[in-house]
């Protein structure tokens, strides 16, 4: 029998949420769950708000007050099989909602 165990901590998933969906940037309009009139030339920048319970990450993952806490994005396409982490983004400790923003090239995602 063979059993695997991450090498860290995971925090609770409540300890991370939405405050602002996944959205155009340049129009604020909600991402939708399909896109109809999708085109692989297009390019697609989203942005979103993500609020984080630093206390409680902090806590569950037994991490010291000086440590730094990022949130980083990941996008994958079934379709080219791409994936990877696509924004890399520091949690303030003042415990505001973390902006974030993205830009993939539509070939990218087919």
């Amino acid at each position: 029998m063979r059993t695997t165990t991450p090498p860290f901590l995971e925090a609770p998933s409540d300890a991370v949420h939405f405050t602002e969906a996944w959205r155009y940037a340049d129009s604020d309009a909600p991402l939708p769950d399909w896109v109809a009139d999708w085109d692989f030339e297009r390019r697609l920048t989203l942005k979103a708000a993500v609020a984080v319970n630093r206390d409680m990450v902090f806590d569950v993952c037994r991490l010291g007050p000086t440590s730094e806490l990022v949130l980083a994005v990941r996008a994958s396409s079934t379709k080219t099989r791409l994936s990877g982490i696509i924004s890399v983004r520091k949690v303030p400790s003042t415990g505001e909602p973390v902006e974030l923003e993205v830009d993939i090239s539509g070939h990218e995602l087919g």
